[in-house]
């Protein structure tokens, strides 16, 4: 019984931690958002939060697009699948992780690709390309056109945008370097309705 409660928490403090990663990112947050962006925030009227799974999805399609696009090893553990490889054809590095639905292996709750390295502004092809490195096309199936045309360029006083699509929600953001950190650039997919900032 301990030991259930005991596995039981570390899934829920790390569910914590990837909600924390992904959404709030670490360390210091970014300046406060200029009116370019405020349109793009959540607001009070929201709904709340439900999380669901990524509609159209299987965890074992997507580890095997990665596996088959990536030639570096995948990290795996009972809730996420992460590998890092190097950003093809330029400088900086990618982080691709997925995390599951506790009580479903095969249900998807979120996938996220993370580019370090180019500052902004970034291009529509830029955004494109981190989605298909997050969702690749033969796994996105019909949803990657909705996104695509969503998309939109970011410069530096554009750091986050969100849209809620049926079924997931999208988010960009960016950060400008700062002290040693590179600038990033990263693209999350969620199953649900938006998750606060």
């Amino acid at each position: 019984m301990g030991k259930t409660i005991g596995t039981l928490l570390v899934a829920v403090l790390l569910t914590f931690a990837v909600y924390m990663a992904i959404f709030r990112g670490w360390g210091a947050h970014p300046p406060e958002p200029t009116t370019s962006t405020v349109a793009s925030l959540p607001s009070a009227s929201q709904p709340p939060l439900v999380a669901a799974a990524l509609p159209g999805v299987t965890a074992s399609t997507i580890r095997e697009a990665w596996r088959q696009r990536w030639e570096v090893p995948i990290k795996e553990t009972s809730r996420q699948v992460t590998l890092s490889p190097a950003y093809p054809n330029g400088k900086g590095n990618l982080r691709l992780t997925m995390t599951r639905v506790p009580e479903d292996a095969e249900a998807v709750w979120g996938v996220s690709c993370a580019r370090s390295g180019k500052p902004a502004p970034y291009s529509r092809a830029d955004l494109t390309e981190l989605l298909d490195f997050c969702l690749p096309p033969e796994v996105a199936g019909e949803r990657r056109a909705e996104i695509v045309a969503w998309l939109a360029p970011l410069d530096d006083s554009t750091w986050r945008v969100h849209r809620q699509f049926t079924g997931f929600t999208a988010v960009v953001k960016h950060s400008q370097p700062k002290d040693k950190a590179p600038p990033s650039l990263q693209l999350a997919l969620t199953g649900g309705t938006y998750f606060p900032a």
